[in-house]
Formats: structure tokens, sequence, C-alpha cells
């Protein structure tokens, strides 16, 4: 391995030119494309097809409305919950660092990837973070467009959708952000797992050092 020099820590660190690069870091560590996404298709598929059966029994749209009401709710507890728990895992990380961590780190690279190791646990929290913020674009598209007291189904007006347009729309809806909360929880999976072989690296790597400081010279 070539030490690293103070000429490569730009290139090293700043090679991502947008959030898009930073993700992109991150999915390339695992072969494309990624589980996750596909249990979130999988999981968008199933809803859609039960979401059919039940639109075809003509559901009462006030019905729906709760529904939906009840599925967003959980979302916005959930991923505010999340954010909590991502942002104390990033900082339990970033206490851990000392300086011959943080050469090592930025030295090596993570498997699979061109990306050093550093670069890929910061993609890794800038990730679950996007995937965290998704989910609340859609809340608040919902809240704006399609909920109950919204500006298009909400309130009802001369250029409103019909009670079945409505519904289908609503059902459309939920399959979606049904697809979406199985990516975050595929993601989070993912993340606690990297952050713990993070944590146990630099808890292996302090050890070294502890049992070589112990040696006699």
């Amino acid at each position: 391995m070539t030490p690293l020099r103070k000429s490569d820590i730009s290139k090293k660190l700043f090679s991502e030119h947008s959030v898009f690069d930073v993700l992109r870091t991150f999915e390339s560590a695992y072969p494309p494309p990624l589980t996750a996404k596909w249990f979130s298709f999988l999981s968008i598929m199933i809803a859609l097809v039960f979401s059919g059966a039940y639109y075809s029994s003509e559901p009462i749209l006030e019905d729906l409305h709760k529904v939906s009401e009840s599925l967003v709710d959980f979302s916005g507890l959930l991923v505010g919950a999340l954010f909590g728990v991502v942002i104390a895992g990033f900082s339990i990380f970033a206490s851990s660092l000392q300086p011959a961590i943080l050469l090592r780190l930025i030295e090596t690279d993570y498997p699979g990837t061109q990306a050093n190791n550093l670069t890929f646990i910061f993609s890794m929290f800038i990730y679950v973070l996007a995937t965290l913020f998704t989910v609340f674009a859609a809340i608040f598209f919902y809240k704006l467009t399609i909920g109950p007291n919204s500006a298009i189904l909400g309130i009802p007006t001369k250029i409103s959708p019909s009670n079945h347009a409505s519904s289908a729309i609503l059902l459309i809806f939920i399959s979606l952000l049904i697809g979406q909360l199985v990516f975050v929880f595929s993601i989070l999976f993912s993340f606690i797992w990297n952050l713990h072989q993070i944590l146990l690296v630099i808890a292996g790597k302090q050890a070294i050092d502890a049992i070589d400081q112990k040696k006699p010279r």
C-alpha cells in the first residue's frame, strides 16, 4: 500500500461533485441493482395487486383517506425517529476517529469500490439521510395535493377528479409509499451492519495500538 501524501488528500476526499455522486459511491459497493430496490419494487407490485382488487369493490373515498392518513402519520413518526438514529450513529463514528485511524481509512479502499473507506462511510450516512428525505417529500406531496385537506382531492371544486379517480390516485400513492418504507427498512438493515463493521474495525485498530504500547522495548 502506497503511503498517503498531502497532495493525495484532495483527490481522495473531494472526488464527488454532487449529492448524486455521493449516492452512487454507496451503491457501487453492491451488485447492481441495489437489492433494496428489488425489495421495494416487489412490495409496490404486491400492493398494486391488492389495491386493484380493493378498487374493484368500489371503496368509499373517506375510508381511503383514513387509511392513507394513518400510513402517512406513521411514516412521518418513523422517519423522524430514524433521522435521530442516523445522526447519533454518525456522531458515534465521528467521535471514534483518531489521526491514525483517519489516515488508515483514507489510505485503504472499501472492498469492491474505488472509493476510500472514509468516503464510503460518509456516503453511507448521506445515502440513508437522502432516503429518509424522499419519504418526507412524499408526505409533503400528499398533504399538499391529495390528502383530505389538500387542494386537489380534499377541497371539492369543479375541476376535482371524480371519486373513482380520487380512489385510484390514493391507492397508487399508498402502494408507492409502502414501497418507499420497504426501501427505508432495507437500507437501514445495511446501514446497521456497515456501522457495526466500521466500529469493530476502529475498536480493533485501537486494541492493536494498545497491545503494541505494552510490548517491552
